[in-house]
């Protein structure tokens, strides 16, 4: 029964029970305990109160701080700029990104501002679930181990947790096949740094090694930092000859080693990112053709990466334990992986000038904005492809 059930039944009885005698009173006793589930001494307190006590209240309970229904349209609106990150990271990117925004209609106050600045993560988290759509396709996986030989000479890596600086990436594709693995398809291929969380991303138009090693190259030139291993998986694209001598015979050689076969949580930074920063975006359609993977590395370069890099703070995993059936997880304070490359001390000043720089030019809602532009032209020349691929 629920409270205002209850509530309602109590003043339904209370008359009748006060002008009762003592036999009386004992079945109505009887009769109010068994309905309700309440303790027989209970009762009767409640029922000796005045009638005003049972009187509904709507405003019981603390006040709230907040206006959800004011703030909600502002808190959806930055959400949704912010990819759809979860309360945590919302409330550390809010200080970054709250001097940048403007709504259309010119009415976010500075009244507005203090309040989310104020706002807890449950807060942020109980607002986002009223807003929050949860429908997660899934894909394909493509992965085909590589050479056998060459396997057996490159050493696996399961342990990543004594890693306290940047220069040590995880790599993995992503296809863009549709629901067909016929022909040619365009792919992503991510490296992210396990220290900090910053992501790379490249399209190439298949999954010829040529195109993945080139990626990569094209990939290190950009990074802020020295690469000092790669972590991929299984794949042939990753496990061959050419991609192996680029990494192992250079001046300074890069660690080069692989996780274990069918073991995903050996990779489980770029795993991630799979889906954050590649499914999110592109979604789950067939891409193909030269012009339109041109095209994703445009929107990867100029804008989903910077966007990711510097404005969206992630959490990282520091410990885990298990207390009975229950497994308890630690987490540091969600940053963004430029401020944890700004914290980081095996980063020269050099470097550290050159990202505050690049971050003093950009800004997240006009990057936003672009990105939604590139995303339309982009998508209306896919649906352009599609009736005559699908003729062949």
């Amino acid at each position: 029964m629920s409270i205002e059930a209850r509530r309602e039944y109590l003043r339904a009885i209370w008359g009748r029970y006060r002008k009762a005698n003592r036999k009386e009173k004992s079945v109505i006793l009887n009769e109010f305990t068994q309905v309700t589930g309440l303790n027989r001494k209970y009762a009767i307190w409640r029922l000796s109160q005045p009638l005003e006590r049972f009187a509904e209240r709507p405003n019981a309970g603390a006040p709230r701080r907040y206006n959800r229904e004011d703030l909600r349209p502002y808190v959806r609106e930055l959400w949704m700029c912010m990819e759809q990150i979860g309360a945590k990271r919302m409330k550390a990117a809010l200080p970054i990104w709250l001097p940048f925004f403007r709504d259309a209609e010119n009415s976010f106050t500075a009244a507005h501002r203090d309040a989310l600045l104020k706002m807890s993560a449950s807060t942020l988290e109980r607002i986002l679930h009223e807003i929050r759509q949860s429908t997660r396709p899934h894909g394909f996986a493509l992965t085909k181990n590589g050479g056998y030989i060459l396997k057996n000479r490159i050493p696996i890596q399961t342990k990543d947790f004594n890693i306290a600086g940047p220069g040590h990436l995880e790599g993995d594709t992503v296809a863009h096949c549709g629901d067909s693995l016929l022909g040619e398809f365009a792919r992503t291929v991510t490296h992210t740094d396990i220290h900090s969380g910053w992501t790379e991303l490249r399209a190439v138009p298949n999954g010829a090694s040529v195109w993945v090693l080139e990626a990569a190259k094209n990939m290190e030139s950009e990074l802020p930092f020295p690469i000092l291993s790669v972590d991929y998986d299984n794949g042939g694209e990753f496990i061959n000859y050419e991609t192996e001598a680029y990494w192992t015979k250079r001046e300074c050689p890069v660690r080069y080693v692989r996780s274990r076969p069918y073991k995903k949580n050996d990779q489980c930074y770029v795993e991630q990112k799979n889906f954050t920063h590649v499914r999110s975006l592109f979604g789950y359609d067939r891409i193909t053709g030269r012009e339109l993977v041109t095209h994703m590395n445009k929107i990867y370069r100029e804008l989903w990466c910077p966007l990711h890099n510097y404005f969206l703070p992630s959490q990282k995993l520091l410990r885990k334990t298990r207390v009975g059936a229950r497994v308890i997880k630690k987490y540091d304070e969600p940053r963004t992986p430029y401020q944890r490359l700004l914290e980081s001390a095996d980063l020269s000043s050099e470097a550290k000038s050159a990202l505050t720089l690049k971050y003093q030019c950009l800004n997240p809602f006009d990057l936003r904005l672009r990105l939604e532009m590139e995303l339309k032209d982009f998508f209306s020349r896919l649906r352009e492809r599609q009736p005559t691929e699908l003729a062949a």
